[in-house]
């Protein structure tokens, strides 16, 4: 008994002596573990490759050259005339002549179904453009507003030939002009009728605190027996 007590206390001092050498070459392993991950360095995260800006272009030169071979841009004429009338003259008598006054509003020249009748107009007969005795002769003129005590504000008829103070005015017979032009919206033989308001209807659509511009063209039309137009504003 002696000996296996002796044995026991041998197996058991060895199995402590060898559980003790375990446990510490464990504990160095972990520690030598730790100290290599402690020393070894993390691994980088993927570095995006670095871009380089581009140095801007010199566009010095080529914008000079552009802007000396670039066509150079024509600025639009501006408009003479900010109205366009025509006086068409068909009635001739011993006593007077008498026409339509149109608004060209395409102003190309003519008399087309785009154009509104502005007018009936009165004139004398055609004697060589005399001075108060005469109606203008055909052509292109200039008007322009013009305000007077006796006709207060009507329209002046510039750049006739040898004639001044030729004008766009109110009345009824011929006798009421002299080598001007009177305006009404209705005709009749030798007359025209409702002139004042005729005149403040012009006054008003074309009268830009006086400094309108209308190029008046008037000619003459043959006369016809039948006329397929009626004589009365549109």
């Amino acid at each position: 008994m002696a000996k296996l007590r002796d044995f026991m206390k041998g197996f058991t001092g060895a199995v402590v002596g060898a559980g003790i050498i375990a446990g510490a070459g464990f504990g160095w392993k972990y520690q030598f573990e730790s100290w290599e991950k402690a020393e070894t360095p993390k691994t980088k995260a993927k570095e995006m490759p670095k871009i380089t800006p581009r140095k801007p272009r010199d566009n010095s030169t080529y914008l000079a050259r552009a802007i000396q071979e670039r066509p150079k841009l024509q600025r639009p004429k501006s408009k003479k005339y900010d109205a366009h009338w025509i006086l068409e003259r068909d009635t001739y008598t011993s006593q007077s002549t008498m026409g339509t006054l149109y608004h060209d509003v395409n102003r190309n020249g003519i008399v087309d179904r785009e154009d509104k009748i502005l007018a009936q107009t009165l004139e004398l007969p055609y004697r060589n453009n005399q001075t108060d005795i005469s109606s203008i002769p055909t052509g292109t003129y200039q008007v322009k507003p013009r305000i007077s005590k006796k006709f207060k504000r009507h329209f002046e008829i510039k750049d006739v030939s040898k004639r001044t103070d030729v004008l766009f005015h109110t009345g009824n017979y011929s006798k009421d002009t002299k080598g001007c032009v009177i305006v009404g919206s209705r005709r009749k033989r030798n007359k025209v009728e409702n002139s004042r308001n005729t005149m403040n209807m012009l006054n008003q659509k074309f009268r830009k605190n006086g400094k309108s511009n209308i190029n008046l063209m008037v000619r003459q039309k043959r006369p016809t027996k039948r006329s397929t137009r009626k004589h009365t504003l549109s």
